[in-house]
């Protein structure tokens, strides 16, 4: 039991150490994928040229659209609309936590994915509201209504024949 808890610091720095070089592999991604025109990044780089990366990338972040950015941007945005939300609303903090938790589970059941399920400022990089955000006081639960009806798109809908006499 003892040598569990002792491989645990180790666990971690190497969770830590995996998600700094997922992080490095991210943003080469990012610099050959955009075509910067910057030298790719390689073993020999400083930690100047990928602060300075870092700064264009968090400018170029700022004026991407909601649907462009990534899954932990989104992420973060969620977090701080949710702070807002609670404090415009006037809600508690464990539910300030249901609202983070089912925001995230909507992003993953792809329920906000497109520019309409989201009103966001690129400029201020914040969302500012979403449409179909329902919360009942009743129940205590948060739900996403659908603001934009489906449409029949069954074309084999067969026509109503109206015979007068």
């Amino acid at each position: 039991m003892e040598s569990f808890k002792e491989n645990e610091p180790i666990e971690s720095l190497s969770k830590i150490k995996t998600s700094e070089i997922n992080e490095v592999k991210n943003i080469k991604y990012k610099m050959n994928s955009k075509s910067l025109g910057a030298k790719s990044l390689g073993e020999n780089t400083d930690l100047l040229q990928v602060e300075l990366f870092l700064e264009n990338e968090k400018k170029n972040n700022r004026s991407e659209p909601w649907t462009k950015l990534d899954k932990t941007t989104k992420y973060k945005k969620l977090e701080d609309f949710a702070k807002f939300y609670t404090l415009k609303h006037n809600l508690s903090i464990t539910e300030c936590g249901e609202l983070t938790t089912f925001l995230k589970d909507a992003i993953d059941k792809k329920k906000i994915y497109k520019v309409r399920d989201i009103l966001y400022d690129k400029m201020n990089s914040r969302i500012q509201e979403i449409p179909g955000l329902l919360f009942s006081k009743v129940d205590k639960k948060f739900t996403l209504k659908n603001v934009v009806p489906k449409t029949n798109t069954v074309r084999c809908t067969p026509k109503k024949n109206i015979f007068s006499i």
